[in-house]
């Protein structure tokens, strides 16, 4: 059994993906967005970037997670207020839901963690990770988002088993 087949799989149970995506054509911009049909969408964006730019623009899916709600995941990730101020303006498809990638929240967890471990220039590798071309503090939520939508899941699938069985 292929990856692609499990994927096909999970849409056909009626899950859908939240997804994180990356052009390497506009660096430190991450795009956050939902679908039902994870590899129609990432051709569309493709397909509307490229065309709205006049050349082919290259985007990269560095993160996907298949949800119960992704809309709502997608939302909460929107809704988040380093969101709202690190917002993007591309063109093509999805185009108001990139925004610029600063990971303050990872960079504050690797601060403390190299002052607790007596690392002797925390500044370095916390400004390395803030700045990092990877959207690790949305990859962060997306993971943190799907566990506590799975943990749910899991509440009620045993509860129900424990009523019934």
């Amino acid at each position: 059994m292929t990856i692609k087949t499990i994927e096909k799989t999970l849409e056909r149970i009626g899950l859908q993906w939240t997804y994180i995506l990356i052009s390497p054509d506009f660096p430190w911009r991450v795009k956050v967005g939902w679908s039902a049909s994870f590899d129609a969408r990432i051709c569309d964006i493709r397909y509307t970037m490229s065309r709205e730019m006049g050349r082919p623009v290259r985007v990269w899916c560095i993160w996907k997670m298949p949800m119960f709600w992704a809309k709502r995941a997608e939302d909460a990730i929107h809704s988040w207020p380093m969101f709202k101020w690190l917002k993007a303006e591309m063109p093509g498809s999805g185009r108001t839901e990139w925004a610029y990638i600063v990971n303050v929240y990872c960079a504050l967890f690797t601060y403390i963690m190299c002052t607790a471990f007596n690392h002797a220039a925390p500044e370095w590798p916390t400004a390395f990770v803030l700045l990092a071309p990877v959207a690790l503090d949305f990859i962060f939520f997306l993971i943190t988002i799907a566990a506590l939508q799975y943990g749910f899941v899991g509440i009620i699938v045993y509860a129900l088993w424990s009523t019934f069985c």
